[in-house]
């Protein structure tokens, strides 16, 4: 059952392949509760549908499960209350629920769960890659004035954590799993309250912005990105030649190997900072642009 499940929570938190602990959590709501399904190897019928998002919505309003989860952010007695409330929001809005059980069906793996051990596996793993493609989505869908703001937060976490963490920041594809998992865990422990809020907030907009009935952005044309990539490079190169020693960035950029540890806490900072600070419709195409290549 979900419940006999809990203890094993924190092993499988070092298998994540990101640092969003937004999505970590949820990622876990789905392992419990999947974890007490089982049926036959046959397409899911309407029963078993309407049967899993019962037991999701059940999983995710069991103040045990609530416990773990901010047990394991571990994110101290100002943000946990707060976060906490984040995570209830989001994972008991109806329309979150409808999407998650619709993909978790169209899989086609709901039916061929036998036994507690598989369901972990498959809900965990299932369930992580469902809510990053949500929220991915959701972030280019954000209104412009939100999209800045995110930027300009990512900007600022360059200077929140430890240098060690910073090339895990710029290096997401080339780090381990239980390192993009500490590194997620020591940035929102370094946000300020209102960083923190700023963070839930923008990441609950996302959320709600893919799971809107509303179309998709229209992306950049051709022409409209040439010229946002030319504003980039001009404000990025500007940039780099304003600072003490800009060998480190460039090393970080064109040798990450070669590079410390501090020199992607430069990189990261000053190419957030420079894609944040962008002005007008170019800085809107850019920021737009990076956000969905990364959906």
């Amino acid at each position: 059952t979900g419940t006999s499940s809990m203890p094993a929570m924190p092993n499988f938190v070092s298998g994540l392949r990101s640092g969003n602990l937004a999505r970590l959590m949820m990622a876990l709501a789905v392992t419990v509760m999947m974890a007490g399904i089982t049926g036959p190897v046959a397409a899911a019928s309407e029963s078993e549908r309407d049967a899993f998002r019962q037991a999701f919505s059940d999983a995710v309003s069991d103040p045990a499960m609530m416990q773990a989860v901010t047990q394991i952010a571990d994110l101290g007695p100002e943000k946990t209350p707060r976060f906490r409330r984040y995570i209830e929001e989001v994972m008991t809005d109806p329309a979150f629920l409808d999407r998650m059980t619709d993909e978790i069906v169209a899989s086609g793996l709901l039916p061929t769960i036998a036994g507690p051990e598989a369901a972990f596996e498959t809900g965990f793993s299932l369930g992580y890659e469902i809510v990053v493609a949500i929220t991915a989505r959701g972030l280019s869908k954000m209104s412009h004035d939100d999209i800045h703001a995110f930027f300009s937060l990512m900007s600022q976490m360059f200077t929140l954590v430890e240098p060690r963490f910073c090339r895990v920041m710029m290096q997401q594809q080339g780090a381990t799993q239980e390192a993009q998992i500490e590194t997620s865990y020591a940035m929102m422990r370094g946000m300020s309250p209102a960083q923190f809020r700023s963070y839930l907030s923008l990441s609950q907009t996302a959320i709600r912005a893919e799971l809107s009935a509303a179309p998709p952005r229209e992306l950049p044309s051709a022409a409209q990105m040439d010229l946002a990539n030319q504003a980039f490079v001009m404000k990025f190169d500007a940039a780099l030649m304003a600072l003490p020693d800009p060998r480190g960035v460039i090393a970080s950029l064109s040798a990450p190997h070669a590079a410390t540890d501090m020199n992607f806490c430069d990189a990261g900072r000053l190419m957030f900072s420079v894609l944040a600070d962008m002005e007008g419709l170019t800085g809107q195409w850019m920021r737009l642009a990076t956000l969905a290549a990364a959906g």
